[in-house]
């Protein structure tokens, strides 16, 4: 058996109860398991801010800091990552690019990139 669950189906901050029963055909005998699934909250509270708050593609390092973020859970300490997305705008219709992961940091909150193609510039 396979359960696939589309994106956003379980809500944060919460706690789910998954059972699984399997019953034979040829008797009436079954058996279950039961497992508990928690969702942990979102951070709150923090900000981030990345400098400098200008560079080019493929030579300025930039440096992004993520301070006082907090949780309601024990999920610390907190991860960070960081993505590229590109979207364009053309009339009435929106692209998006796939993200491009750009850092990880675990568990430290500030760390250093560098955006990775020629035709991306960064304002803050």
């Amino acid at each position: 058996p396979e359960l696939i669950l589309g994106p956003n189906t379980l809500q944060e901050c919460t706690t789910y109860t998954l059972q699984l029963t399997v019953a034979s055909s040829l008797s009436r005998e079954s058996s279950s398991a039961i497992i508990d699934l928690h969702v942990e909250c979102a951070p709150y509270g923090g900000s981030a801010s990345i400098s400098p708050s200008f560079g080019i593609a493929l030579s300025t390092v930039f440096t992004l800091t993520a301070e006082s973020w907090e949780t309601t859970s024990n999920a610390s300490p907190l991860s960070y990552t960081l993505y590229r997305t590109f979207i364009h705008h053309d009339d009435d219709v929106t692209f998006y690019a796939p993200p491009i992961l750009l850092a990880l940091a675990t568990p430290g909150p500030t760390f250093n990139f560098i955006l990775p193609t020629e035709n991306a510039t960064m304002t803050s």
